[in-house]
């Protein structure tokens, strides 16, 4: 017999392996947020169903405190060419093992799964994103020092010191896995970084516990959420004029064309000048057991149809 669950109990795991043995064993029925290796492995199995979400979400480091050298763009992108993406990703996150649409991004939009998905459309594939470079990346720390001093010195203050920069993330796997690999690559180039774990269920970090945040988003639709994201009062809460000048020539546009070649421009602004630091796009899975019937199909939250679901005993 099918029967209506009476109610829902979340389970919180403190590992992907964890979670994954729990579904295995029949502790739980549904596991969300799945590990992305974890998903690519549960794939082969007959006794659970793994299901893609139809949207990816963009990952990102989001510049959060008023930290001396994290209003410097020499600064911004010494983090992101000591960041090895391409290793954590493959390495890390998806454990060498292929996933569609998961891919290092040079900039703050979706590039849709695959390379002509409509998806995509604010995306600039001819863009690349940068190389993990760290000779480059201890370079441009020194640049941006001497920048500071130099300033400093014009207008007889003492030099800001490079005090250690504080990473915060939220309290999921996925995250801590790659705060953990960003830190390592971080204190290769000779920086001293603090991991800070947000309390559960919070995404963004309260005033001057953090510097700089991963974030994960979901930028649904470019064209709307680009100030939400990017704009003074957004989650980057950038006051760059390059970047404002991209969204007020966005929001002027008149016709579909002038709405994707602006998308691009602002793409390629927000490269060079590095309000968030973008990572990776990710295609974020849910797994259930099949003895639970009417989760339905591209969903873009697990309890969309959660009165359907019917539990089979």
């Amino acid at each position: 017999d099918a029967l209506k669950p009476r109610e829902i109990v979340e389970v919180r795991c403190d590992s992907g392996s964890e979670s994954v043995s729990k579904l295995l064993s029949g502790e739980i029925d549904v596991l969300d947020q799945l590990f992305p290796a974890d998903a690519i492995k549960l794939k082969s199995r007959r006794d659970v169903k793994v299901v893609e979400y139809p949207l990816p979400t963009i990952h990102m480091l989001v510049p959060c405190s008023d930290h001396a050298f994290m209003a410097d763009k020499s600064f911004r992108r010494a983090l992101l060419y000591g960041i090895n993406r391409e290793d954590i990703l493959k390495g890390e996150l998806l454990e060498n093992r292929e996933s569609r649409g998961c891919k290092v991004l040079s900039g703050p939009f979706p590039a849709g799964p695959d390379p002509d998905d409509p998806l995509g459309y604010a995306y600039d594939a001819k863009i690349l994103p940068r190389r993990f470079e760290p000779s480059l990346a201890q370079l441009l720390v020194a640049l941006s020092k001497n920048l500071k001093a130099a300033e400093a010195e014009r207008k007889k203050e003492p030099a800001p010191k490079l005090r250690k920069i504080r990473l915060a993330f939220p309290a999921d796997n996925l995250s801590r896995v790659a705060c953990e690999a960003i830190r390592s690559q971080w204190e290769l180039i000779g920086l001293e970084v603090e991991l800070v774990e947000l309390p559960i269920g919070r995404r963004y970090p309260d005033p001057d516990t953090a510097d700089i945040v991963y974030v994960a988003a979901a930028i649904w639709e470019p064209i709307i959420d680009a100030r939400r994201l990017l704009g003074p009062n957004g989650l980057a809460k950038s006051e760059d004029q390059l970047i404002g000048l991209g969204l007020r020539r966005l929001e002027e546009a008149r016709n579909w064309r002038e709405v994707r070649d602006r998308l691009l421009v602002l793409h390629s602004i927000s490269h060079h000048e590095l309000p968030v630091l973008p990572l990776w796009q990710m295609v974020d899975s849910f797994a259930y057991r099949t003895n639970l019937s009417g989760m339905g199909s591209r969903i873009v939250s697990l309890y969309q149809n959660a009165g359907n679901w019917r539990l089979e005993y």
